[in-house]
């Protein structure tokens, strides 16, 4: 029996086989296998930033900060960002741009589109070449 087929958010389809679900004791296990061409791999564990600590932004850096992925928060209320850095020993950068620059993983959890948008444009100064930014929020699709 063929597997069933469904489409991710490009309208590419994709099978059963290619969807991946993991529990959050998984995904604390998370590694980045790293290796310059012809050496050996090395596995070093992502260091991951969180932007948005609104209603739901908190709760989820809360999970990260329990799997132990959770390095640097940043919030445009400093203090909501120095209150939960505090409770869970995470960093609080001082702008997206610090957040980005010390981190592999960034995730954004805010309100509305245009924050995505100015979260995204001030996280690029301290991006380099590998950062990851995923996007959680629920705003507009286009």
């Amino acid at each position: 029996m063929p597997a069933a087929t469904s489409r991710n958010c490009a309208g590419t389809p994709r099978t059963e086989e290619h969807r991946l679900a993991l529990p959050l004791k998984a995904i604390s296990r998370f590694t980045r296998r790293v290796a310059p061409p012809g050496a050996e791999l090395a596995e070093i564990a992502l260091k991951t930033g969180f932007v948005g600590l609104g209603a739901m932004g908190v709760g989820m850096a809360r999970n990260l900060a329990k799997a132990g992925l959770l390095q640097g928060l940043w919030n445009r209320s400093t203090d909501k960002a120095q209150a939960l850095g505090a409770e869970l020993g995470a960093t609080v950068a001082a702008d997206p741009a610090a957040l980005a620059a010390e981190n592999d993983v960034v995730v954004i959890c805010v309100s509305a589109d245009a924050d995505v948008l100015g979260v995204v444009d001030a996280l690029l100064p301290g991006a380099r070449p590998g950062l990851t930014i995923i996007d959680c929020s629920t705003v507009s699709a286009g």
